[in-house]
C-alpha cells in the first residue's frame, strides 16, 4: 500500500506515520506538507490512498478533494483537521 500524507504539521503527519508503519508494515508512507510538494509526489508515483488536512495554507482539503474525485471517482481519502470547529 503506497500512501500520501498531506498535513502542514510535522508532528501531526509523523505521527500518522508512525501509526500506518506499525499497523501495516508493507506500507510506504510519504509526507507532504504543501500542495506543491504533494503535487511534486503525485507526478513521480501513484498512491492507493490520500489523508488530507483540511486547513491547508495553500488550498483547502476540500478543493483538493474535488479535484481529486474529477481526476478518479473511485479515489481513497482520509480527511482530518486538528481544528475544532
Amino acid at each position: 500500500m503506497n500512501i500520501l500524507i498531506l498535513d502542514d504539521h510535522p508532528l501531526v503527519a509523523t505521527g500518522l506515520e508512525a501509526a500506518l508503519r506499525s499497523k501495516f508494515s508493507d506500507c510506504r508512507v510519504t509526507i507532504a506538507n504543501s500542495l506543491a510538494a504533494a503535487n511534486a509526489q503525485i507526478a513521480e508515483q501513484i498512491f492507493d490512498l490520500g489523508i488530507i488536512d483540511i486547513n491547508l495554507p495553500d488550498v483547502t482539503g476540500h478543493e483538493l478533494l474535488e479535484k481529486i474525485i474529477a481526476l478518479d471517482p473511485d479515489a481513497h481519502v482520509i480527511m482530518l483537521s486538528g481544528n475544532a470547529d
